[in-house]
């Protein structure tokens, strides 16, 4: 819906987003065969006492060229803590997951959060990060390994 032109009525949105819930609701109760293993959302742990989690994901649709970004910050016991997301046009699949965790980092640093252990589920982002080459040429990257090095 967030990528969508002309956006959906209140209603549709609303019909959409409970859907939604329902097959996620379904899913962390276990009705649709999957197995326990393959279940990331349940297999989340909470970080240890005195860390947090950051949990960052984005998305890009070619068809549209428009991304989007966010994450959550949780405590060592689980509980949210707070919630960031952004949008724009434009972009690769590459982009999108580089500013959620660009953002997550900052807003990690604003709030005085030192111990982080942050989640990211793209290979490519974390391979980008260590190749010199790409962090010069893309300053998403650069901003992130600087970040990272902060005490």
């Amino acid at each position: 819906m967030v990528f969508e032109k002309s956006p959906r009525s209140a209603n549709e949105a609303w019909r959409r987003i409970c859907h939604e819930h329902d097959d996620m609701v379904k899913f962390m109760e276990g009705g649709d065969g999957i197995e326990d293993d393959q279940r990331m959302l349940k297999s989340w742990k909470p970080p240890p006492e005195g860390c947090v989690s950051l949990c960052v994901d984005g998305s890009f649709k070619s068809e549209t060229e428009c991304m989007g970004w966010g994450g959550i910050f949780r405590d060592s016991q689980g509980q949210w803590l707070l919630r960031f997301h952004g949008y724009q046009s434009g972009g690769n699949t590459l982009q999108p997951e580089a500013f959620a965790l660009e953002h997550g980092l900052q807003v990690a640093w604003e709030k005085g959060y030192r111990d982080v252990i942050c989640s990211v589920d793209c290979r490519d982002l974390l391979l980008a990060l260590q190749d010199g080459d790409r962090c010069q040429f893309m300053p998403t990257l650069r901003t992130i390994q600087q970040l990272l090095q902060r005490s």
